[in-house]
């Protein structure tokens, strides 16, 4: 199961400093762009012990970014220096594969409902908004994946396995629709900011992927596993409705 998160953190080179010219944030920003991309070829060159060991040392390095940029926000007196520096910090959560990325999104949402602390930080505002969503779905995406591995060795003759299996997917299924919920909603929210048509393309592909693509998916997976997708399939109905109802988007 692919994740949307690759496609989304290209973002990272369209994102504004709001007219912030601290050379700390200019130097997180481009560690969090490096240890990114370094990611994506080790990721690409998987299959080794050297390739597992690299993804291991660029995931404690991403960790050890989220914690000094969070401290350094922490630090900070100016607000819009704050939202830079949080947004850096949760986006390098989220790619070190850490699970409560809110805890490091947060203090920056909450600068962010400040009106004139929005203000030039309006990507940076968007992005942390998205950003645990995304997290949550891409930790659903990958229980997904496992449970596929686990359903794809089931025997025939375990009922026992092939119910805690069902009540997982169900369960994983749950989770994606909120996330997927959650997201088109933000997305409402941030229809009339003023945002770049490039920011704006990237998120909607995005939002795309996950509803007509990845939904389908978890949905299979639960299929398999019960045979009786009907609720499932209109849950994913009303989804692609919500998804209609953003500037016309759509799974066609």
């Amino acid at each position: 199961m692919k994740h949307h998160s690759k496609r989304l953190l290209l973002l990272i080179v369209l994102i504004s400093l709001g007219g912030c010219n601290a050379l700390k944030i200019s130097e997180a920003n481009q560690a969090l762009s490096n240890h990114y991309f370094a990611k994506e070829q080790a990721q690409q060159a998987a299959g080794s012990m050297a390739s597992v060991a690299l993804l291991d040392n660029i995931n404690v390095a991403l960790k050890d970014l989220a914690n000094e940029t969070f401290a350094r926000g922490n630090e900070e007196d100016n607000p819009k220096n704050k939202i830079a520096f949080y947004r850096i910090a949760a986006t390098a959560a989220w790619q070190s594969g850490l699970e409560m990325t809110t805890d490091y999104a947060k203090p920056g949402q909450d600068l962010c409902r400040v009106p004139e602390n929005r203000v030039g930080m309006e990507v940076n505002c968007s992005f942390l908004a998205f950003i645990p969503i995304f997290s949550a779905l891409d930790s659903s995406s990958e229980k997904v994946t496992k449970l596929n591995v686990e359903q794809a060795a089931l025997s025939s003759s375990d009922d026992a396995k092939r119910q805690d299996l069902l009540a997982q997917a169900q369960a994983l299924f749950g989770e994606f629709k909120l996330a997927a919920s959650s997201a088109l909603l933000a997305r409402k929210d941030i229809s009339s900011e003023q945002l770049s048509k490039g920011f704006i393309a990237k998120l909607d592909e995005n939002l795309v992927n996950i509803v007509c693509k990845q939904l389908s998916e978890v949905i299979s997976t639960v299929s398999t596993l019960d045979g009786n997708p009907s609720t499932l399939r209109s849950s994913e109905k009303d989804l692609k409705m919500q998804l209609g109802e953003i500037d016309g988007l759509s799974c066609q």
